[in-house]
């Protein structure tokens, strides 16, 4: 009698998983952001992931920004990748980001972006 041996192939979003419980972490601590329901994990997590782009890639910050569901955390995310990249990305794409952020908190970034002296090298970040 030949024995079949069928190749056993797991997700890699499973593995990860089962890591995780076997060293005591919940799911939510390593579930990547595109598989987490929508709510404060996910949003938290886009935040992480868009504060961790570097100005090369502020089309990934547009998308993440664009994927919270929360104005406030979204705002929070665009303002503070700005800051911290302040200067180094390409203003009409910074301004585009800007659109993503509702009300007052529209202005105040296109302003930001806009004013050099607010971006000056020696400025807190």
């Amino acid at each position: 009698m030949a024995v079949s041996r069928k190749l056993l192939v797991i997700p890699p979003v499973v593995l990860v998983l089962l890591a995780a419980v076997a060293v005591g972490l919940s799911a939510t601590d390593v579930l990547p952001c595109d598989y987490r329901t929508p709510g404060a994990s996910k949003d938290e997590c886009l935040f992480d992931r868009a504060m961790a782009r570097p100005p090369e890639d502020i089309r990934g910050v547009w998308m993440d920004a664009k994927a919270i569901g929360d104005p406030m955390v979204r705002q929070a995310a665009v303002m503070g990748w700005i800051r911290t990249w302040r200067g180094r990305y390409y203003a009409t794409s910074a301004i585009e980001l800007c659109g993503l952020v509702e009300g007052a908190g529209q202005d105040a970034c296109v302003r930001y972006v806009g004013s050099p002296h607010l971006q000056h090298e020696n400025a807190p970040r």
